[in-house]
């Protein structure tokens, strides 16, 4: 075979021939322990053993080993099914671990202050709903409400458990998970229906035959699952790429054109087209029907103690976010001046894309279980690991 691929004045300089024969099993097995060497340093350092048997070398051995590329892939597979599952692991029982803490360091009963309301609002869209209130202090029962933001999904949750809030506003999935945890709340209502959408080159259009890359942060979290419903719905053949951490990365990822394809939500999408007029908005990914609200993606909790007030708190909510949908100019304004938004984050645009519209919990109820039941159908474990029963809605 040489003779006939090679000159014979290129095989006359040939001192040897050497063969390779394919990989066996063993030689595979050699080489995964030889890549995690530097996996079982690392996991000793922190006071920790890892031990591989033989039928999780073999697992890594047929994810990892390619015929045409030969051991090539392995370091891959490693760091796949076991660096980051393992990091996933820890993870999990670390936040497990420090919310059995809070749980066991206070009182999981809210705790009322008795000269003010306090609500706690998560940074973002659910903000602009409240912008009223930022400006007008409204009063329950004589007294005032005190308007705090909340940076994140888990601070909230903590301070629910803490009770340090009268009035909370969160992602349905979080209330949910509290409810199943035994923090007790009322559920008021929806306030938001969605600000998710699919956004690409407007020379590229929406993704047909070919399967394009769609760039989107938060595997298992709602965006993440509406995203995958609405491709299934509608038969679009997208690859899902989760590299970017936060809708920010993806939103810089598109104006330096790294990035064709993304599910963004507000105030980034807004930002997004403002600086780069070849992006448009291909897909609108919060409506399951033609003839429904949008999914009921935000709660609305309130303290037990507060239920004799619940006309007035539905009021109040739907006077708040009637004047961030009718009067957005004066609602970017006060959020401008709250430090909530940087100027020139949000526009009129951006708050009508976010489908501001409270429903109070009899309003929304078949909603909020339609939007469960697809949170279950996708990824149980974000509700806690079940559907909330009937007292939820109470």
């Amino acid at each position: 075979a040489l003779n006939k691929a090679f000159a014979p004045e290129f095989l006359n300089r040939v001192d040897d021939i050497i063969r390779f024969d394919q990989l066996d099993k063993e030689a595979i097995h050699k080489i995964i322990d030889i890549e995690l060497q530097g996996l079982y340093k690392r996991v000793a350092g922190l006071g920790y053993s890892l031990e591989l048997t033989d039928a999780a070398k073999d697992f890594v051995a047929t994810k990892g080993y390619d015929i045409q590329f030969g051991a090539r892939p392995l370091k891959r597979a490693i760091q796949k099914y076991l660096e980051d599952e393992m990091a996933e692991m820890t993870m999990t029982f670390f936040r497990s671990l420090c919310l059995l803490f809070i749980l066991c360091c206070c009182n999981s009963k809210p705790k009322t202050d008795a000269g003010m309301i306090r609500v706690s609002v998560l940074r973002g869209p659910s903000a602009i709903a409240f912008a009223h209130w930022m400006k007008e202090t409204p009063v329950i029962d004589g007294k005032p409400l005190s308007v705090r933001i909340i940076d994140s999904p888990d601070l909230m949750q903590a301070t629910l458990i803490k009770g340090e809030a009268d009035i909370a506003v969160l992602p349905m999935i979080s209330a949910v998970n509290l409810y199943n945890k035994g923090i007790r709340y009322h559920l008021a209502g929806c306030p938001i229906w969605g600000t998710l959408y699919l956004v690409g080159r407007s020379d590229k259009g929406i993704s047909g035959e070919n399967k394009s890359v769609l760039h989107i942060f938060g595997a298992g979290t709602t965006p993440d699952i509406l995203t995958r419903y609405y491709l299934q719905q509608h038969k679009l053949n997208y690859t899902l790429n989760y590299s970017f951490t936060t809708a920010h990365e993806i939103m810089q990822g598109l104006l330096a054109g790294k990035v064709d394809y993304a599910v963004l939500g507000e105030p980034f999408l807004s930002i997004a087209l403002r600086k780069d007029s070849t992006l448009q908005i291909l897909a609108d990914l919060n409506k399951p029907d033609s003839a429904s609200l949008g999914f009921a993606q935000t709660a609305i909790l309130y303290v037990p103690t507060l239920k004799k007030s619940k006309e007035t708190i539905d009021s109040l909510l739907n006077a708040s976010c009637r004047f961030a949908v009718e009067q957005p100019e004066q609602a970017i304004c006060i959020l401008e001046k709250e430090n909530i938004f940087t100027f020139g984050m949000l526009t009129p645009e951006s708050i009508e894309r976010c489908k501001i519209d409270y429903k109070t919990v009899s309003e929304a109820q078949e909603n909020i279980l339609h939007f469960l039941q697809l949170i279950e159908q996708y990824e149980p474990k974000a509700l806690g690991g079940k559907m909330p029963d009937e007292q939820f809605y109470k």
